[in-house]
């Protein structure tokens, strides 16, 4: 007999017991979660918006005011509209 606790040895059978046995508990609280913990209500419809490449926020080009989605959300009231960047003599924005 060992004369310290740490000194102790478990056999393989029963590491390979705990093992198991942990692995067990482990999935069936997950299938216990997944069976008891029922999914919320999806409230959102975002609906269909035009999806135009003159519409990306990447786009080289300018959209057409009638071409723009509508809003779908107000713009805060702090919002202050940025000022444009001047152009340069060839129509690109300057470095």
């Amino acid at each position: 007999m060992k004369e310290y606790e740490e000194d102790r040895e478990i056999s393989p059978t029963w590491s390979w017991a705990l093992m198991l046995l942990l692995c067990a508990f482990i999935l069936a609280w997950g299938f216990a979660i997944h069976a008891l913990v029922k999914d919320g209500p999806r409230d959102w419809n975002y609906g269909t918006l035009p999806d135009a490449p003159s519409q990306s926020i990447y786009s080289t080009e300018e959209a057409s005011e009638k071409a723009l989605p509508p809003r779908q959300v107000a713009p805060l009231p702090e919002a202050k509209p940025r000022k444009p960047a001047p152009d340069d003599v060839e129509g690109r924005q300057p470095k």
